[in-house]
């Protein structure tokens, strides 16, 4: 690359705010990668699988409550997802 596009201000404004946090040579990657197409982020970075795997093996209120605050899925959902597990494991 050249020198004088490594530096901040020789980006668009659309990537002002991922420059600020992962940096020039992470978004030039990031741009290569997807060669400027749209990114979708979901809301949930944590697959619920994991999340629900975490609640039942610890099985204590206030873990899966830290888990659901960290995750950003409801108590309610976990707990259903984790009764869902319990019936399949016994049939």
């Amino acid at each position: 690359m050249l020198p004088e596009l490594n530096v901040p201000e020789a980006f668009s404004q659309h990537y002002q705010e991922i420059l600020a946090v992962i940096g020039i040579e992470a978004t030039v990657k990031l741009h290569k990668a997807f060669n400027g197409r749209r990114l979708l982020c979901v809301k949930h970075l944590y697959s619920v699988d994991y999340i629900v795997s975490l609640a039942m093996e610890r099985q204590e209120t206030k873990y899966i409550q830290r888990l659901v605050y960290e995750s950003g899925y409801s108590y309610d959902w976990i707990k259903a997802k984790m009764r869902e597990r319990r019936k399949e494991a016994l049939h």
